[in-house]
């Protein structure tokens, strides 16, 4: 009787486990994916929208290949100034050209419209799919223009050995974190016939996710560097041409402001150096994924001096860079 009772659950066991699919997706869901950055320093501002994509039939590199995988048809979009009520209705652009990856870059679809932003206001981003009637929608105030910026003091920027360089602002209203760094900008000229063959630049970043103290402004942003820091930058980062020399232009001083939520995504999307690897997801807009957030990049232009063109030509770490 136990061998027979046995049998029988023997059987049961195998009747029951011979199907062994696993479905490993959920039924089909449209999802928006958003991402928008508004700069109370530009006129223009664009906002970027696409689907969500999953196929088992199919791999993901064939589908990020297909316009119609990555675009909605017809989408209604819009921004309010949730403080004067102003509403601007965002035009289709496919003229921006994106670089080449791992999606398709033969169209490239944003969204743009034109206003000066205000930093006290908040705005709210609408999207509404018209085929299917589900939307998206964010919230994000305006980050404010960093003041008493010092990038150092004066018009052109002395650059000489030895000497220390201040980088130095208060934040700007809604500024939770910021990037300091100065782009050197550089003209190189064929050595025979004079003639420009590139302006190129290089970006030396003084301070990294700085973060303020409050999100009212007036925060210090202060950091000071030694200016042989930069010239070593310079000679690790160029190497001489033949046939080229070159002639410093600029030091334009960047101070780039990220709002809260601008600040949170970055952080969450570094690399992980711990045991655990999976990141949590972070999204601030409802009915969707993405972020719709702010940022200020305010920019100082400095002209470099004639000293700087000359430390430039007897400095050890730039001294045979062809400097003229």
């Amino acid at each position: 009787m136990k061998n027979l009772l046995l049998f029988f659950l023997f059987i049961g066991v195998i009747s029951t486990s011979c199907n062994n699919d696993i479905q490993l997706n959920a039924d089909y869901k449209e999802i928006m994916v958003v991402y928008g950055l508004l700069d109370k320093m530009d006129s223009v501002h664009y906002i970027r929208i696409q689907r969500a994509f999953q196929n088992t039939n199919a791999s993901a590199l064939s589908i990020s290949q297909k316009v119609d995988s990555l675009y909605f048809d017809t989408l209604n979009v819009k921004v309010t100034d949730l403080t004067t009520s102003q509403v601007y209705l965002l035009k289709k652009e496919v003229s921006t050209i994106k670089d080449s990856g791992y999606f398709q870059n033969k169209v490239n679809v944003l969204y743009r419209f034109s206003a000066a932003l205000n930093a006290s206001h908040l705005y709210r981003l609408d999207i509404i799919d018209a085929n299917t009637g589900s939307g998206v929608s964010g919230i994000t105030p305006i980050v404010g223009t960093p003041t008493n910026v010092t990038s150092p003091p004066g018009d052109t920027f002395d650059l000489l050995t030895g000497k220390k360089i201040r980088a130095y602002c208060l934040s700007g209203i809604n500024a939770r974190a910021y990037d300091v760094f100065y782009r050197f900008k550089f003209n190189e000229f064929d050595s025979i016939s004079g003639a420009l063959i590139s302006q190129r630049f290089l970006d030396y970043y003084v301070l990294r996710s700085g973060l303020t103290t409050t999100l009212q402004g007036g925060s210090a942003v202060d950091q000071t560097i030694e200016s042989d820091d930069i010239f070593n930058f310079i000679g690790n980062s160029l190497h001489r041409v033949p046939g080229v020399y070159r002639i410093a232009t600029n030091f334009d001083a960047y101070y780039a402001g990220a709002a809260d939520d601008l600040n949170v995504y970055q952080d969450i999307s570094k690399p992980s150096i711990g045991i655990v690897q999976k990141k949590p997801e972070f999204t601030n807009v409802s009915n969707g994924y993405g972020l719709y957030s702010s940022r200020n990049i305010f920019c100082k232009k400095h002209p470099v001096s004639p000293s700087t063109q000359q430390a430039l030509l007897k400095h050890l770490a730039t001294k045979d860079l062809g400097w003229k």
